[in-house]
């Protein structure tokens, strides 16, 4: 019976070690090894379960959840801060991500050029006159520093 605890431990370990391997290299190369798939799926989507499953993986391998019903309970009301906590940086990363590059690096809009000029003027000049006093005073100061 001990070997098959060990061999079950090894197998264990092992899987372990390939999800966090290729998760790691999903990571690493953007996905780029999972373009093998490109036309079915996306590797995005790909990348994505594959983490899922790693996080998963070592979640039920490694966290030793209460047998007792009474103690579930607990870990559950004590888990709920940390869930909500998750879910609203989930929504607000999700409401992000979407508009995280439209148009950069010249994402300036008309007024912002008048602001980022004046700071690099400042910075190319190594003068911290701004010549240009339509915002409280602070402001080019804060941004050049």
């Amino acid at each position: 019976m001990s070997h098959l605890v060990v061999r079950s431990k090894a197998v264990r370990h092992l899987v372990g070690f390939v999800l966090l391997v290729l998760s790691t290299a999903t990571l690493l190369t953007n996905a780029y090894y999972l373009r093998f798939a490109e036309p079915a799926v996306s590797r995005k989507a790909l990348a994505v379960v594959l983490i899922a499953i790693t996080g998963i993986w070592f979640a039920a391998t490694r966290l030793r959840l209460p047998q007792d019903p009474s103690a579930r309970k607990t870990l559950a009301r004590r888990a709920r801060t940390v869930g909500l906590l998750a879910a609203i940086l989930t929504v607000a990363f999700a409401l992000r991500y979407d508009g995280i590059t439209s148009g950069l690096p010249q994402s300036y809009t008309p007024d912002e050029y008048d602001y980022v000029h004046s700071y690099l003027t400042m910075i190319k000049r190594g003068d911290m006159n701004p010549r240009w006093w339509h915002h409280p005073s602070v402001q080019p100061y804060v941004n050049v520093g």
